[in-house]
């Protein structure tokens, strides 16, 4: 019934989630949404490796400075 799930970076850290629906059938899964203020999320969690056209990440405008 919705259109995306967000999770904190802790989440992603401590469970390694896939944020999708698993107990009925759905015609699309909904966005996966990671609030990442400092681009934390591992390159190898099930995030990126399994949803990653579905995936957004929002950080701030610093730590995409630093990233280069």
């Amino acid at each position: 019934y919705h259109n995306a799930v967000m999770v904190g970076i802790g989440t992603v850290l401590k469970v390694d989630p896939l944020l999708n629906v698993r107990y009925f059938k759905v015609a699309v899964q909904p966005k996966a949404v990671v609030i990442d203020k400092d681009l934390k999320i591992p390159v190898h969690c099930r995030l990126i490796k399994e949803r990653a056209a579905d995936l957004i990440v929002i950080t701030s405008q610093e730590s995409m400075l630093s990233y280069k």
